[in-house]
């Protein structure tokens, strides 16, 4: 692997893990993740030949981390992408999101079609633009209860909270939107007169083999070292996506594109009543297949890796058949 960098349109300095040669396929990561989520993609697909960039977010990593809220509107990210993958091919690349990523690789597919060849959005369907401001939403959705956004959206707050709490944030973050929670229910939503994101999660010692204690170790400390804020600003920063989004409003997805989600994911209905799995690919207007893994939570690629891996390596043989 080498890591290189460059610099996006605004100043800010990313950081690109690459590994392998051959077409280029750009994985995005999510929150709280981090470039280490796609260890295992990145294993299989370069060993079959493919050369796999993984992006460091703005704000995560060796990328720089701006403490402003602005950059780090959904705009602005996905124009990271879209840049990075310039940066590292010439020709269009397969793009990979995971969570945020997700929204970020399917936004960048609507904003620049040309640089995009495929598109894999994992977890996070791909929803028509919604001309609101979503914190809005949610606080109109969840008045009295206490809903994981605009307890991020709070200035100040969740780093003071959680600053001195990583190991126990990133425990219970991950365990409470895994296959592996008991029941149905997560920290996304929790009952009215919650104060604290993470104190009602029972987190389990040791915790499932999926994310290992090293894996845990490096999360700890990349938001010891980097901080939160600059990952929790993406939260803060959706006062600014419907303006800066209402331009692609009418785009569809070019791209042939895949989704994959798992099937006990807490995300999927954030608001009531509304699960968005069912078709999860109706702004795709090539459409290559939905595939939900059974007993799998939000974390899909690193709860179920090998079954992962074939998906992408199935899609990718389609898609960007390799020439040797």
């Amino acid at each position: 692997m080498t890591i290189t960098y460059i610099t996006a349109s605004d100043g800010a300095r990313l950081a690109v893990d690459v590994t392998g040669e051959g077409q280029l396929v750009l994985l995005v990561h999510g929150f709280p993740e981090g470039p280490s989520s796609w260890t295992a993609q990145v294993s299989a697909l370069s060993a079959a030949g493919y050369r796999v960039a993984v992006l460091h977010n703005r704000g995560y990593g060796l990328s720089d981390k701006p403490h402003e809220i602005e950059p780090y509107a959904m705009l602005r990210l996905s124009q990271d992408v879209v840049e990075a993958a310039a940066a590292l091919s010439e020709d269009p690349v397969v793009l990979i999101g995971h969570d945020w990523g997700a929204v970020q690789v399917q936004t960048a597919a609507l904003i620049a079609p040309e640089r995009v060849r495929a598109l894999v959005t994992l977890s996070v369907a791909t929803l028509a633009y919604a001309d609101l401001n979503f914190l809005d939403f949610w606080k109109t959705t969840y008045p009295d209860g206490f809903f994981y956004q605009t307890y991020f959206a709070q200035p100040e707050v969740p780093e003071r909270e959680l600053g001195d709490r990583i190991d126990e944030f990133v425990r219970a973050f991950f365990f409470s939107l895994s296959g592996d929670r008991p029941g149905e229910d997560s920290l996304l939503v929790q009952r009215p007169g919650t104060t604290d994101l993470i104190a009602s999660t029972n987190v389990p010692s040791p915790f499932p083999s999926w994310l290992t204690e090293t894996e845990i170790e490096n999360h700890v400390r990349e938001f010891t070292d980097g901080g939160l804020t600059g990952p929790i600003n993406r939260y803060r920063a959706q006062v600014f996506d419907a303006d800066g989004l209402r331009p692609y409003a009418a785009r569809s997805i070019e791209a042939p594109t895949i989704f994959i989600g798992g099937d006990r994911d807490p995300s999927r209905e954030l608001a009531p009543g509304l699960d968005t799995y069912p078709s999860p690919l109706d702004r795709a207007s090539d459409p290559r297949g939905s595939y939900l893994i059974p007993g799998v939570g939000h974390w899909v690629q690193q709860e179920a890796p090998h079954t992962v891996n074939g998906i992408l390596l199935d899609f990718l043989h389609q898609v960007a058949p390799l020439t040797r």
